[in-house]
C-alpha cells in the first residue's frame, strides 16, 4: 500500500467514527430534549396541583369559619329557646310531669262518655 492508501483508509476510518460520533450525540440530544419536555411538563402539573391545593385550604378554612359562625348562632337560639320555656313555664306554673303517661285506650274513652 502506498502512502496515500494508508491516509486515505485511516481518514476514511476516522470520518465513519466521526460520524457514528456525532450520530450518538443526535441521539443524546433528542433524549435530553424528550426529558427536558417531561420535566417541564411535570413541573406545571406540579404547579396546578399546588395552586389547586391553597385554594382548596383557603375554601376549607373559609367553610370552618362559617360552620364555626353557624354553630354560634344556633347556640345562641338554642339558649334564648331555653330560657323562653324556661319563663313560659314559670309564668304558667307548670312544671314538666316526670311519670310517663299511661297509653291511651280508646275503649276505656268510651265507656267513659
Amino acid at each position: 500500500m502506498h502512502k496515500t492508501q494508508i491516509v486515505t483508509a485511516q481518514k476514511e476510518e476516522l470520518s465513519g467514527e466521526l460520524a457514528r460520533s456525532k450520530e450518538d450525540l443526535i441521539v443524546e440530544r433528542d433524549h435530553a430534549n424528550i426529558a427536558t419536555a417531561a420535566a417541564e411538563h411535570a413541573r406545571r402539573i406540579a404547579e396546578d396541583q399546588e395552586r389547586r391545593a391553597r385554594r382548596s385550604e383557603a375554601e376549607a378554612v373559609t367553610a370552618s369559619g362559617a360552620a364555626t359562625e353557624s354553630n354560634g348562632r344556633l347556640q345562641q337560639a338554642l339558649d334564648k329557646e331555653c330560657k323562653r320555656i324556661i319563663q313560659l313555664e314559670d309564668s304558667i306554673g307548670s312544671k314538666p310531669i316526670p311519670a310517663p303517661l299511661k297509653p291511651f285506650d280508646p275503649d276505656r274513652a268510651a265507656r267513659s262518655r
